[in-house]
């Protein structure tokens, strides 16, 4: 790849200023000669020709031309054409620091899709154990599922449902799975059919429960689960919309029902830590 042509050269004044052969121009000289500087950076060498560097430093004279062109050397392969030795090594110098800046840029930006890539690979690698586990943990109540998923939920006749300690590992899911992992685990033990869009739906009712309550996911998981397997004994229809306008809240004489179904969860830990 080509690399670009350079807009500017360094100019260091201290150097311009001590130079023996500046101190000695006149002002004329100077002027002449910082213009063919510009024009040789630019264009990479000047014409040799006195005439045509007077025309390109504006009329200037043979006496100013003959001295500025002491401090230029004529092209190996054009003696027609001029070059200066110090603009050469500033040429020199910034291509050599675009070609290293270039070789560090390739070299950054394949370690950072290196360390993309290899960031990708763990959490896929980690959201498929997720699933394996989870998969193993839901396995009870999918396999012993025969409903017909076409037919539609509210119509379906109320599953006798195992107990819940047969359903999650110790008696709840574990924890530190993704959110759609929990959801997915919901909907297998409440024998929805899967289906992305109801998955993140539930998955939103997790979250809002366990944020309601003050719960970890997967205690939120655990608790939602049966609030849904009761929904649906009563003839409920799981869809998205249960779980997105959150119709686990239903009041009745006695309060909330979520409320109660939470007494009743808090009283049976309670007997099981009293034992």
């Amino acid at each position: 790849m080509a690399i670009k042509k350079a807009p500017a050269f360094q100019f260091y004044a201290a150097d311009y200023l001590a130079d023996e052969h500046v101190q000695l121009m006149t002002l004329e000289e100077e002027g002449v000669y910082i213009r063919l500087l510009a024009y040789c950076w630019r264009e990479g060498s000047i014409p040799a020709d006195p005439k045509a560097l007077s025309r390109l430093c504006k009329g200037a004279s043979p006496e100013a031309i003959s001295i500025v062109t002491d401090r230029f050397i004529s092209m190996d392969n054009d003696a027609q054409r001029l070059t200066h030795p110090r603009l050469n090594e500033e040429r020199e110098k910034q291509e050599n620091w675009s070609q290293k800046n270039a070789v560090n840029g390739r070299k950054s930006g394949k370690a950072r899709r290196d360390k993309k890539l290899q960031a990708e690979r763990s959490f896929n690698e980690s959201t498929n154990e997720s699933r394996t586990k989870t998969n193993s943990s839901f396995a009870s109540s999918s396999s012993s599922s025969s409903l017909n998923t076409n037919t539609p939920l509210s119509a379906r006749a109320a599953p006798e449902f195992p107990a819940t300690e047969e359903l999650w590992i110790d008696g709840e899911p574990p924890p530190g799975l993704p959110m759609l992992a929990y959801a997915r685990g919901l909907m297998e033990n409440c024998f929805i059919p899967q289906d992305i869009t109801i998955q993140q739906a539930v998955a939103a009712g997790i979250g809002a429960y366990g944020k309601e309550h003050a719960m970890a996911h997967h205690l939120a998981t655990a608790e939602l689960t049966k609030l849904a397997r009761d929904a649906l004994e009563q003839g409920e229809s799981l869809n998205r919309w249960w779980f997105t306008d959150r119709k686990w809240v239903k009041k009745n004489g006695n309060g909330s029902r979520v409320e109660a179904k939470m007494a009743e969860i808090r009283r049976k830990r309670a007997e099981e830590a009293d034992d």
